[in-house]
């Protein structure tokens, strides 16, 4: 299998894969349109969407009732070092 990356200009970097395109951007104020989710957030994104599905087929497979299930996802940035500190996922 094969990931395509391409860069769209600017700071709009764009990701192909199974027949569907991932766009993302940057802010303004970092140089960007802010026309598309950043990379990062789009991570953050995949992280809870990924949790998200293992806890919905653990609910399915026990007939457990999902209305009104979500995940929650906190995080902590060290800002000093531009990075996460901690992800906790809760689910509500």
């Amino acid at each position: 299998m094969q990931m395509e990356v391409n860069f769209a200009g600017g700071l709009k970097i764009n990701s192909t894969y199974k027949g569907f395109t991932v766009k993302t951007d940057q802010p303004v104020d970092e140089g960007g349109t802010n026309t598309a989710p950043e990379p990062f957030d789009l991570f953050l994104s995949s992280l809870g969407t990924c949790a998200g599905v293992y806890v919905l087929y653990f609910c399915k497979e026990r007939g457990l009732n999902t209305q009104g299930l979500r995940l929650v996802l906190d995080f902590e940035r060290d800002e000093k070092a531009h990075r996460v500190t901690k992800i906790a996922i809760r689910i509500i």
